[in-house]
């Protein structure tokens, strides 16, 4: 069983499609909830999600989202094992902390009379 958040966007990757049909080729039960979906990524999605035994559920506020994960709940028993995936954040924040630390040392020989005379 795989149950996936998603809205419906495919930025990176693999065609959502194609990974829904090997889904179904191996018996893999996929749950797919919608946040703020376009109606035509919704409609395709839907009609890939329901051959694979899984069930589709447009998500648009909380109240859905709590009955949505109570089918599943009440639909799937067994252990379940997360795998979360995250964007790739920048790694600019070394290089501000380091500036921000010079930018201090800087500062504090400016105030020794010594360092002031000599720039």
């Amino acid at each position: 069983m795989i149950l996936l958040f998603s809205d419906g966007e495919n930025n990176y990757g693999r065609s959502p499609l194609t990974e829904i049909e090997r889904a179904r080729q191996e018996g893999t039960r996929i749950y797919f909830i919608g946040l703020a979906l376009e109606p035509e990524a919704s409609q395709q999605i839907a009609e890939a999600i329901g051959t694979t035994g899984g069930k589709f559920f447009d998500v648009r506020n909380p109240g859905s989202l709590t009955e949505a994960l109570d089918e599943i709940n009440t639909t799937e028993k067994g252990r379940f094992y997360t795998l979360q995936s995250t964007r790739q954040q920048p790694a600019y924040f070394v290089f501000v902390l380091l500036a921000f630390a010079a930018l201090v040392v800087r500062m504090i020989l400016n105030g020794i009379p010594y360092f002031v005379e000599l720039s």
